[in-house]
């Protein structure tokens, strides 16, 4: 087919591929643009051929390009999009516009392009020699992944006053409920919708990710209300996390005083008393114990929280007989010759005088609080504002002292252990989906054997992790400590304070304030 003949060559079409003869030399290249304009099939694929021909001449004709389609269609490799490009002129588009769109649904059909042609592109957006996305498939909409939450627990620390002073007397350890109270909720993962590619072919949807409702099956409940599963209290008590899971502990509220009406009180679970706790009596619980009136306690023979807290909201004025005792955290107003004992940390709010206290932290508050007489030892820290008095009561306060590359170390290895408890648990989980997955009903899988041995294992895992984390907590809150071991005094360290950290001792013989902590066996002060 020719395309172009003039006085110096003719142009023509063979087989798909552009062929020139030239007839006459001094035919400028740039001149060529013109011809371009006019056939925009045209694509020159070999220039310096056409150059070459059209400088010193040929005697046979040479290729130099191919002949393009009216228009070529390009589809992606997955069949999601397909595009176009229009080899015509901008003017054939204009003038024939018709007749072009019905050339292109033909195009589409003959390819087995059906589905997803953009209208509105075919109608305003088409163009010469522009790459123009013509098909887009309609994509799968995957489901929407399931949502869980639980009841707010309260936080169980004192609450930071604006002045920086810590408010130990409106503290909440423990959350009570009823039974059937909510305590936590999934709304069920959804199904998608399919899709379909531009050839019609459908395009499969991924249910939304299940998750799993972590629950003590023997306190809580799970019931299906429509689209949601509500957990509910099968029981007075009170609602904590327990391993990962939530649950209901018994709760025993004494509504006035622990005295001869009461007796002594043992109780497996969480004890709150309204009133206070006579003299000579004593509350022992494995749970969090809460005193609550505003006089707080005096010479009571113990109050003791084997896996616990405890709070007295007023505080603590033993007559040298008082013995107050936790694994988990000791917060009072005020420690008054009484002896606390405690795994964690203890939190003193306004003073402590003449009191035997050991933790792995003793926080007197920073603001106000006041050290006077009696023994502190703690693992890591003590901070107070002032620490002994005008009149130099002896008081000693001693830091046990940690080794931070040991610390490390074991964190680094509870870090390791932890990544291992992960990816088993993860591996675990996804068994479970499968479960899950099969069964459209979701209450029906605690009645499915195999898959309750799974959330058993889940539930062991889950424990073991939850041990890793508060020992690492621990770990970390260790650490947090200046050098090895460190006495905070933000005041007046007065004298006759005697100060021991990691066996190095200091006498006070004039009054100081600052940070003492111990470093490469020596003390400093900072």
């Amino acid at each position: 087919m020719e395309l172009e003949n003039n006085d110096y060559f003719i142009l023509y079409e063979s087989k798909k591929c552009i062929y020139i003869k030239v007839k006459k030399l001094g035919f400028d290249i740039k001149s060529f643009n013109d011809i371009f304009a006019r056939q925009s099939q045209i694509t020159i694929t070999n220039f310096l051929d056409l150059k070459n021909a059209l400088d010193f001449g040929t005697r046979e004709p040479v290729q130099v390009g191919v002949f393009m389609p009216l228009i070529e269609v390009w589809t992606s490799s997955d069949d999601l999009k397909v595009y176009i490009t229009l080899n015509i002129t901008k003017e054939e588009i204009e003038n024939d516009k018709n007749n072009i769109l019905s050339k292109i649904i033909l195009e589409l059909k003959d390819k087995g392009i059906t589905h997803g042609i953009k209208t509105e592109v075919l109608n305003t957006q088409l163009e010469p020699k522009k790459k123009i996305l013509i098909c887009e498939a309609e994509l799968p909409q995957h489901g929407i992944d399931a949502v869980i939450r639980y009841i707010d627990l309260p936080k169980f620390q004192p609450k930071i006053n604006d002045n920086g002073s810590a408010d130990h007397y409106d503290m909440d350890f423990i959350k009570e409920v009823k039974q059937g109270d909510w305590l936590g909720e999934k709304v069920v993962a959804m199904e998608g919708s399919p899709g379909t590619n531009v050839k019609g072919v459908t395009l499969g949807s991924k249910h939304g990710k299940d998750k799993l409702l972590r629950y003590d099956s023997r306190s809580v409940e799970a019931v299906a209300e429509g689209n949601k599963i509500i957990l509910r209290a099968k029981k007075d008590g009170a609602v904590t996390f327990k391993d990962g899971k939530i649950c209901v502990l018994d709760h025993l509220v004494i509504p006035g005083d622990v005295d001869y009406s009461t007796g002594n009180i043992e109780f497996s679970g969480n004890v709150t008393v309204k009133g206070t706790v006579q003299d000579g009596f004593k509350v022992v619980a494995d749970k969090d114990i809460s005193i609550l009136d505003e006089m707080g306690i005096g010479a009571v023979e113990k109050i003791h929280s084997t896996n616990g807290k405890i709070y007295v909201k007023g505080g603590v004025s033993g007559k040298g007989k008082a013995i107050i005792e936790a694994k988990n955290g000791v917060y009072i107003k005020y420690a008054n010759e009484c002896t606390v004992i405690c795994d964690r940390d203890i939190h003193i709010g306004y003073y402590c005088i003449n009191s035997n206290i050991k933790a792995n932290n003793i926080i007197v508050d920073s603001v106000r609080g006041r050290i006077i007489g009696g023994t502190l030892s703690a693992k890591a820290k003590i901070s107070s504002y002032t620490i002994g008095n005008a009149m130099e009561k002896k008081t000693f306060v001693n830091v046990e002292g940690f080794d931070r590359k040991t610390i490390k170390i074991e964190l680094d290895g509870l870090l390791l252990k932890y990544k291992e408890y992960l990816e088993i648990l993860d591996k675990n989980h996804r068994t479970m989906v499968v479960f899950e997955n099969c069964l459209k009903d979701r209450i029906d899988l605690t009645n499915t054997k195999d898959y309750m041995q799974y959330v058993d294992a889940n539930e062991e895992i889950l424990a073991k992790i939850g041990a890793l984390e508060e020992r690492r907590l621990e770990l970390m809150k260790i650490l947090e400590s200046r050098g090895e071991g460190e006495v905070a005094v933000f005041k007046k360290a007065y004298p006759k304070t005697f100060i021991e950290i990691k066996k190095i001792q200091k006498v006070i013989e004039e009054a100081t304030c600052g940070t003492f902590y111990s470093q490469n066996n020596k003390l400093h002060l900072s």
